[in-house]
């Protein structure tokens, strides 16, 4: 941060005040962005069918509905919620945790959609700061290995059971 910016969050009551308004604005723009997710997953998954079929269906829809219900949720409860900071970074947290179980149904570490990590440490990064920042690039490697170490080896990209 430049100097005049530093002095000017003294002026207009400190640092802390700053992150929570840019924490404010950036969860309503999470909760839509989300929302674009809900939309994206659908329709890849509904391409992915109709182009390769023997997806996992069931298991790929419940996490989708998982992420739809959780923003609904988080939407309705926006105006209670004191902390945006925090619950910004649990729900980036969380969406890490749903992106990995997306990705374990559908391919594996394999799939080239387990580039969306980066997306959520770069939405950290730029949203709250390096604590945040750390945990969810640690919590997205953990889980990228852990995407390796539940692999079947059997198994292609494409599973065959509907479970």
């Amino acid at each position: 941060m430049s100097t005049v910016a530093a002095g000017m969050d003294g002026v207009f009551g400190g640092e802390g005040e700053t992150a929570d308004h840019r924490a404010e604005i950036s969860l309503d723009s999470l909760i839509r962005l989300r929302w674009w997710a809900v939309a994206g997953q659908l329709g890849t998954i509904g391409v992915a069918q109709a182009t390769f079929g023997h997806l996992r269906l069931t298991r790929l829809l419940v996490l989708v509905a998982v992420l739809a219900l959780t923003n609904a949720l988080l939407g309705a409860a926006r105006r209670w919620i004191r902390a945006p900071r925090i619950a910004c970074g649990v729900v980036l947290a969380m969406d890490t945790l749903l992106l990995t179980l997306l990705l374990h149904a559908a391919g594996g570490a394999y799939n080239p959609f387990s580039v969306v990590y980066l997306v959520y440490i770069a939405v950290a990064a730029t949203v709250l700061g390096p604590r945040w920042t750390w945990f969810l690039a640690a919590l997205s490697v953990g889980c990228f290995g852990l995407l390796f170490a539940l692999q079947d080896p059997h198994a292609g990209a494409l599973h065959n059971a509907d479970d």
